[in-house]
Order: C-alpha cells, then structure tokens, then sequence
C-alpha cells in the first residue's frame, strides 16, 4: 500500500476492520489509480495482515443475546418468529438470527427480516447449538417461537435458500 498517504492507508484498514471489504476495494482503486485486480489483490493481502494483527474475538452467547434484545426492543412490528437461517460469506459459514415481522418486503410478498446478529463457528455442530441456545433465549424474550432452516452438521449439505416463510402451507 506504498502508493497510499497515511491518512489514505488508515481508511483503507478502518473499512477492513469494519468488515467493509468491497468498500475498502473501491476506496483503494480510486486512491491508487489502479486495476480492480490489483486492488482485490492488495485488499486481500492488507485483509490477512489486519486479520493476524488484530485477531477478533468471537462473541459469546450472552453477549449476542443482550445485543439482540437491545435490536428487538426497537422493532414496532409484532414479531411472528425467531428464525435462524444459514449464509455464507468470504469468512465461511455464518447463522444468521433474524425476527420475522408480518409486513411485505423485498424478500417476501407478506414478512420481513429483521437481522439480529450472526453466530459464526469452526464446525456447523457448534454454530447450531449456539444459534439454538440465542434463537430459543431470544423467543422466549419476544414470545415467540425459535426456527432453524436447517441443522445439518455437515457444511457441503446445508441448502441456505430455506426460510422459516418456506416451511409455511399455503
């Protein structure tokens, strides 16, 4: 990142660190007059050197429940479910707590998702016991039921296309 200034390097590391990559990418290619190539290439170097420096600690399960409650207080929609849905992204595999709302919205005709936090883990074993252990703390809070699209252990199988909306008979 030589042909960066100071100031210019330390946005770049902010947006890392944010987890804004694709920002840190377009930000960077402006900054540098570069390729997109050579800015993915560079990002994703400056990325696993930030990553070493500054390792993240993993959020435990209280603290992902009490940032969620502080989420689900600022719902005004009555929440219909609690749903834990799998997705994946550049980092691996990730649960994603979300309450479901009954108001149209651009995934659905009828309901909306309204993300809470995401549980992230080495094994799919370990992120479905802690998605249960938040969704069913975080239910019992909203008066609501818990549903998990998909608890099987085994990453090359989950089917993250399921949504709690799907299981519905119409």
């Amino acid at each position: 990142m030589s042909n960066l200034t100071k100031e210019q390097e330390q946005e770049v590391d902010a947006l890392i660190l944010a987890d804004r990559v694709l920002d840190a990418m377009r930000f960077y290619k402006q900054a540098a007059n570069i390729s997109l190539r050579e800015a993915m290439h560079e990002i994703s170097s400056r990325q696993n050197y930030l990553i070493k420096k500054y390792p993240k600690v993993k959020p435990t399960v209280e603290v992902l429940v009490i940032e969620s409650i502080h989420k689900l207080n600022s719902i005004q929609e009555k929440i219909v479910v609690l749903e834990g849905s799998w997705d994946g992204d550049d980092r691996g595999w990730v649960i994603i707590i979300a309450a479901i709302t009954e108001q149209p919205s651009g995934s659905h005709e009828r309901y909306t998702a309204h993300n809470l936090c995401e549980v992230r883990g080495a094994r799919a074993y370990n992120q479905i016991n802690e998605a249960g252990i938040v969704g069913s703390r975080l239910a019992s809070y909203a008066n609501a039921q818990f549903y998990l699209t998909d608890n099987t252990p085994d990453y090359s199988k989950i089917d993250d296309t399921k949504r709690w909306w799907d299981s519905l008979v119409p």
